[in-house]
């Protein structure tokens, strides 16, 4: 087999630069916490200890933006360990870590709607620091994992 038709079997994995960042950043951050954060395609697995407490699908998020977009096909929503992780930039620079839990996208309400035409999630976030977004910080989820 050449490399073209490898790629056509395990389809177009290549992702953007943000992506790159957004994941290595999420990496860096778990790290701290002593979680282990290995690719699987399009997610991050989050283990600890030689157990897996979960997974991510990592995206980057300007704070500037106020919505975050997420591929529909890619929110496993009847899974409550696979998280949507949205690292925050301002400026370029990485403020802070969200993560949202799959539940969320089942119900899309507040704060995640459906966009048909796009076929995506928008997740509203107008303020970080807000008093909402807080049960979705970095240190709340991994707390309860």
């Amino acid at each position: 087999m050449d490399a073209e038709q490898i790629k056509e079997l395990k389809g177009d994995v290549d992702v953007s630069d943000a992506v790159k960042k957004a994941r290595e950043d999420f990496r860096y951050v778990l790290s701290q916490s002593n979680y282990i954060t290995p690719n699987y395609l399009d997610y991050q697995s989050i283990e600890k200890n030689g157990v897996t407490h979960g997974y991510a699908l990592v995206l980057p998020f300007n704070t500037d933006d106020k919505e975050l977009f997420v591929p529909a096909g890619l929110v496993k929503k009847d899974d409550p360990k696979m998280f949507v992780a949205a690292v925050c930039y301002q400026g370029g620079k990485p403020v802070d870590l969200l993560m949202f839990n799959s539940v969320l996208f089942a119900k899309t309400k507040k704060p995640v709607k459906y966009d048909k035409k796009r076929g995506e999630y928008v997740v509203k976030i107008k303020d970080i620091k807000h008093d909402s977004m807080q049960v979705h910080a970095l240190g709340h989820v991994i707390g309860n994992l």
